[in-house]
């Protein structure tokens, strides 16, 4: 499989609203939706979303019970959207920095998630760790990696935290081999097939390739489709609509809607060509 690096520190104006809800009576804005998820009254404002989206998330404990069977089993009885940010169970927004450490990002957010929605907290694994520890599973540091090398190590391994291994963005000596983070497998969705995408994302987050070239600057708010399928980069898909997938970068919060674009349905960018996510 080729390997693939990351395009770094591309950065986009802080604008966090994601787009509004109109009276097809009236013309007037009835609702304002942030990227957490969380639907506001007007006026809109992204001093509003900010406010909102910082306040912590109220979930009931049903709200983060995985599905049962396997993502096969639930394509014909998908919900028609899933926000899984919303839901408490994606880690915050981080940046790689001039490193491109995006595999690792996204690898370790996936297991965190998995790791809330499992009833164990959101952790935070250690991005670093991947960088430094993984070259014996066919990783190559901040020169980028393949979907599955990371996933291979973790499942032979485990992890520890970014508390123990913290992040340095850049390449370094595997300081700590391992550690309590577990995940049993991992799986690889068919290549093109974006059903079988959201029947993962509505079971929990997924690591995803995509064509970032045009990502930046040219993005900064609203559902984007200006991209080929030429992948370079990893991400997080946490949720989508019919409308949109939401999909976490890890550019930093200054980058798109907080950290996150949303990318129009559909194999936009080619997510739907490289993806995967871990088992427990």
């Amino acid at each position: 499989m080729r390997k693939l690096s990351a395009i770094t520190v591309l950065v986009g104006l802080a604008i966090v609203m994601l787009g509004s809800a109109v009276s097809a009576q009236t013309g007037a804005v009835v609702a304002c939706g942030c990227y957490c998820g969380k639907t506001l009254p007007p006026p809109c404002s992204d001093d509003a979303c900010k406010q909102a989206c910082a306040a912590p998330q109220q979930n009931s404990a049903s709200a983060l019970v995985p599905r049962t069977g396997d993502a096969a089993s639930d394509l014909a009885n998908l919900p028609a959207e899933v926000n899984w940010v919303s839901r408490g169970a994606v880690p915050p927004v981080k940046d790689q920095g001039l490193c491109g450490g995006d595999y690792a990002f996204a690898a370790s957010g996936a297991v965190d998630s998995l790791h809330a929605i499992f009833g164990k907290g959101l952790v935070s694994a250690s991005e670093q760790q991947l960088l430094d520890c993984t070259s014996a599973y066919g990783a190559h540091g901040c020169n980028g990696a393949g979907l599955e090398d990371a996933f291979k190590y973790i499942v032979a391994n485990g992890m520890t935290t970014s508390d123990v291994y913290p992040y340095l963005a850049k390449n370094g000596p595997c300081r700590v081999n391992g550690g309590p983070i577990k995940i049993k497998s991992y799986t690889e969705i068919p290549r093109g097939d974006c059903k079988a995408l959201q029947a993962a994302v509505a079971r929990q987050p997924v690591m995803a390739a995509v064509d970032a070239t045009n990502w930046s600057p040219a993005y900064h708010s609203g559902i984007f489709s200006a991209c080929g399928t030429r992948l370079n980069h990893f991400v997080l898909v946490v949720g989508y609509t019919p409308d949109y997938w939401i999909v976490q970068n890890s550019w930093g919060t200054r980058f798109g809607e907080q950290g996150y674009i949303r990318l129009k349905r559909g194999n936009t960018c080619g997510v739907c060509d490289l993806a995967g996510y871990p088992n427990y």
